[in-house]
């Protein structure tokens, strides 16, 4: 009976503080929750300086405000922005170019890195097989 009488209780507790929802309207788009606004967090970078701030909502006038707010407070300096670091011109080829792995090609002057360094492995525009044999 106090089983019974437990499971009761929290049954009715849940229904009436846990909403559950299906696979298919688990999130608050997907079942037009009118506060779907409030619960969601965003990321605005700054153009400026690189930061990334915080928002809540998803409002363009809301990201508007929050980066007026930053470039208001002094947070906002257009020398703490990062530099791209250089990487291989190769398409794909993510390797960062540091001074010990940096090739400069002597056909087509483009900067690669070792892996890429000889004319056929970085499809050189000025590279033709049949000069190299």
């Amino acid at each position: 009976m106090r089983a019974a009488l437990f499971s009761m209780e929290y049954y009715s507790l849940n229904r009436m503080f846990l909403q559950v929802f299906c696979l298919e309207h688990r999130s608050f788009k997907s079942h037009e929750c009118p506060k779907s606004d409030d619960k969601s967090r965003k990321v605005v970078v700054c153009e400026i300086c690189s930061a990334s701030i915080e928002t809540t909502g998803c409002n363009e006038d809301a990201e508007r405000v929050v980066l007026l707010k930053h470039e208001k407070s002094g947070d906002c300096d257009p020398r703490k922005k990062k530099k791209k670091k250089p990487t291989c011109a190769v398409k794909r080829c993510k390797e960062i170019l540091t001074f010990s792995n940096t090739c400069t090609c002597k056909t087509c002057q483009l900067k690669v890195c070792l892996k890429h360094r000889f004319p056929a492995d970085h499809a050189c525009k000025k590279y033709h097989p049949l000069q190299y044999m």
